[in-house]
């Protein structure tokens, strides 16, 4: 691709979900080209045209979408499937519904494990099944040894047990046995730095460009994050960045360069250099070798 353009990776968009199925393709080509949506407010000499994006990672968030978001994927040189099921939907998940995330997990092209995780803010399913789909993801990503990818939501608490009984270093592989993302970071630095010891890498969505102020502490976890454990998203169609937040009905994948922005300025580095160090991390954590053109 063009020197001239920043290349970006969103490592959590939901591309499969109804939101797209007026327009995905439409939305997929515009991520390659660099061509943003509708911007409310903003004249065209101040829109980011020298942005594209370089690879997208697709979590499911139930078995159909695994199902669909490969089948998505599977027609673009820049989407990369992940398949899980979301600790919202994890009250009746069936054996054999199990069975088939455990194959599709094995697909070749399946490139991490998730969305799973935690989440205490909705009241959708039990922490008891919660949990027990958590393990059960963990176990998949480590039989399968891909990244798995964490939701926590108000249950950093419960996580964190969790994660350290379950992602013990591997002497014979001298690190961790399990390598993840904490999709979406919304916690406090002290949470950030444990889960990075544990082996994750950090990922920032567009509430880290929020101004309001309870939203402090991502501010200072965004800029204690290691080089090379930063990573960058957009958890699409949520989560619209500021200023478009409210002003936008939802979110794509080339969004993730107002997150990249507010990275650059809150670690006091360029944005060439963030979207280079996210971009690398991206490849390097989901051992993405590029498709074929």
């Amino acid at each position: 691709m063009s020197e001239d353009f920043l290349e970006l990776v969103d490592t959590h968009a939901h591309l499969d979900m109804d939101s797209y199925d007026e327009d995905r393709l439409e939305v997929i080509e515009r991520c390659k080209e660099g061509i943003f949506p509708n911007l409310p407010g903003k004249r065209e000499t101040d829109l980011p045209f020298s942005c594209r994006m370089k690879a997208i990672i697709c979590p499911g968030i139930t078995l159909e979408t695994s199902r669909n978001g490969i089948e998505v994927c599977r027609k673009s040189q820049i989407l990369y499937p992940a398949v899980g099921i979301h600790p919202n939907y994890a009250k009746d998940v069936s054996d054999s519904e199990w069975n088939f995330i455990r194959e599709l997990a094995g697909l070749p092209e399946v490139v991490g494990i998730g969305e799973t995780g935690l989440d205490l803010y909705w009241d959708y399913a039990p922490l008891e099944k919660q949990i027990e789909n958590l393990y059960k993801h963990l176990e998949i990503a480590r039989s399968a040894q891909k990244p798995i990818l964490i939701h926590c939501r108000e249950a950093e608490k419960e996580l964190l047990p969790i994660l350290r009984d379950f992602c013990k270093w591997d002497p014979n592989q001298k690190g961790p046995a399990l390598k993840g993302i904490i999709h979406s970071f919304s916690a406090d630095p002290e949470t950030a730095l444990e889960c990075i010891d544990l082996g994750f890498y950090i990922s920032f969505s567009g509430s880290v460009s929020y101004t309001n102020k309870k939203f402090a502490p991502v501010w200072e976890a965004a800029r204690i994050v290691p080089d090379d454990r930063l990573l960058l998203e957009t958890d699409s169609p949520f989560l619209v960045p500021h200023p478009f937040r409210g002003k936008l009905e939802r979110n794509e994948p080339l969004m993730s360069f107002f997150a990249a922005k507010r990275l650059a300025e809150l670690r006091s580095v360029s944005l060439e250099e963030i979207t280079r160090l996210t971009a690398d991390n991206a490849f390097r954590l989901f051992e993405l070798k590029g498709k074929n053109r």
